[in-house]
This record gives structure tokens, C-alpha cells and sequence, in this order.
């Protein structure tokens, strides 16, 4: 990759292949700094650090905080500040989907279901916004350069007077758990 690695997902649907974050070296924390992502192919052998059979530049953003692929691995999300990438792995030709949030988010999770698919943030104002993106019915048009970013469908739940620092959904997907500087873990 040649840059800091900040993020990093895989998935048993996409073998020998990890999804990766890079930033520059010392520019991380500059004013114009950002991040690439890319799908890097790994060969089959010793395991120790060599060099990826392919390596395919998927997109650049703001730097990433965090990156998660989607339990049936078709989605790549990734934020940065107070925004969401989202890729859809079966289609990479349009591009990353950008989405707003009201504030800097500081945790992302995947429901363990795909039918629908939907993952939910947690922010540093202390909302956790479940998004509705990915379903077929609530998937925005494209957007023309216009300025102006997709409005996702998106449930807000609130609680938390700090940032939400973590968030989990149970393994069956019935609840999600959440929890931040209160010191309490709170069952939605």
C-alpha cells in the first residue's frame, strides 16, 4: 500500500481479498488530509508481509475512522468525520454514496441480517442513527454534482447525553447495545 494503514475489513465472500484504508504519513491529521480505500488481493502462501497480487483504488475521502463490510460482504461502508461512504462491492462503477450526519460519528455496526440490510452509527452528539440506506425501496436516486448529498431513511435512537463510543447488535439481531462515557450499557 505504501501509506499508514487506518482501516482494514474482510469477509468470507470476498477470499484472499481485504478492503483497506490508507492515509499518507503525517498528513492524517492536516487540514486537507484524506484517505484512499482500496480491494487488495492477496496470494495464497507464506504468512508473513509480501507484496498483494492486485491492488484496485476504490475511492478517496475525508480520513477514515472506520470501515466494515456488510454480513453478506456486498457493502463497503466507511466514515469519516460526519459522513458515510457507502460502495455497493457488486456494482463499484458509480462510485461511493455519500450521506451527512448531524455530527462527527464515533461507532458503526452491521445487523447481523441481511433481508434488509442495515447498519447503525453512533455519533459524538450521543444519537445512534439506524440506516435504511441499503434497501432496495429506500435507495437514493444517483446525484448530479449538484452540491448536495442523498437523505437516507434513518431511525434515531437517543439516550446517550456523550458519544455513543461503542454499539453492537445481539447475535440474533433482536436488540442492539450501545455504550459511551455514562458508564452504562444501554439494551434498545
Amino acid at each position: 500500500i505504501g501509506h499508514d494503514i487506518v482501516g482494514m475489513t474482510a469477509s468470507v465472500h470476498w477470499k484472499q481479498r481485504l478492503f483497506v484504508a490508507e492515509c499518507k504519513r503525517d498528513a492524517c491529521t492536516s487540514k486537507d488530509a484524506s484517505s484512499t480505500m482500496y480491494s487488495v488481493q492477496m496470494s495464497r502462501g507464506v504468512p508473513h508481509a509480501h507484496k498483494p497480487q492486485k491492488i484496485v483504488r476504490l475511492g478517496k475521502t475525508r480520513p477514515v475512522s472506520h470501515l466494515i463490510l456488510s454480513p453478506d460482504g456486498r457493502w463497503l461502508v466507511a466514515t469519516s468525520q460526519a459522513k458515510l461512504h457507502v460502495l455497493d462491492l457488486n456494482d463499484t462503477s458509480a462510485g461511493f454514496t455519500k450521506f451527512a450526519t448531524e455530527s462527527h460519528i464515533t461507532s458503526l455496526t452491521f445487523h447481523p441480517h441481511t433481508d434488509p440490510v442495515r447498519f447503525a452509527t453512533g455519533e459524538t452528539n450521543g444519537k445512534i442513527k439506524i440506516w435504511h440506506c441499503l434497501e432496495q425501496s429506500n435507495r437514493p436516486a444517483p446525484v448530479e454534482s449538484s452540491g448536495w448529498e442523498p437523505v437516507s431513511l434513518t431511525t434515531v435512537l437517543h439516550w446517550h447525553a456523550h458519544a455513543v463510543s461503542a454499539l453492537q447488535f445481539t447475535p440474533d439481531g433482536a436488540q442492539l447495545l450501545s455504550g459511551g462515557e455514562e458508564g452504562v450499557l444501554v439494551l434498545w
